[in-house]
């Protein structure tokens, strides 16, 4: 595991209580209705269920109060996004050891973040506690190499996820500017360097 996503240096980001979207994402699902791009055996649901799922915190008094995604033990929803995405933002209730996220990469390979490994990753803690900021709030995850789905699941009731939104991959001819523009840069800075040693 741990090669691959060495090799896609992916990075995360835990923001407790953190309903706003970050800079750049576009939404993808609040689920209100369950998008067609997600499959699997995860259920849209309201409320708590005691020992089942909990509703995500929007403050340690305040809970989503909506339709959100429960995957409850050895269940998965796969989410496959029209078109190759960057990174990943959900807003996640209850973080615990036992949810997963499996990323399948557009160029081949995949790699599984345990709760254990969000954690660590993001700053976030993977206790399941229902009402804290530590464990419930958004989790940005930024990817070095196109994401051509992604997996949640949970090996135990139950893992609680109350919105997506993703950032589109750079289009090529984006990346051919940005390649042009560094090689532009350097160029530069080799002529000015070679003028230096010259007067020198």
């Amino acid at each position: 595991m741990a090669p691959v996503a060495m090799a896609h240096a992916t990075s995360m980001t835990f923001t407790g209580y953190g309903v706003a979207l970050p800079p750049g994402e576009t939404p993808v699902t609040d689920f209100s209705t369950l998008p067609g791009t997600f499959m699997g055996d995860g259920s849209l649901v309201t409320g708590s269920s005691s020992g089942v799922y909990a509703a995500p915190a929007f403050s340690s008094t305040s809970f989503d109060g909506g339709q959100y995604l429960a995957i409850e033990g050895q269940q998965s929803e796969i989410f496959t996004p029209t078109a190759p995405i960057g990174d990943l933002s959900v807003y996640l209730g209850s973080l615990d050891s036992y949810n997963s996220i499996s990323v399948t990469f557009s160029r081949g390979g995949s790699v599984t973040y345990t709760g254990d490994d969000i954690a660590s990753m993001s700053g976030a803690v993977d206790n399941g506690n229902q009402t804290s900021g530590d464990s419930n709030g958004r989790l940005t995850i930024f990817f070095s190499s196109p994401v051509a789905s992604v997996t949640f699941g949970s090996g135990s009731n139950a893992f609680e996820i109350a919105s997506v939104a993703t950032s589109a991959v750079p289009e090529p001819a984006a990346w051919s500017m940005m390649l042009i523009g560094l090689g532009a840069m350097g160029a530069i800075l080799r002529r000015r360097r070679a003028s230096v040693l010259a007067q020198a």
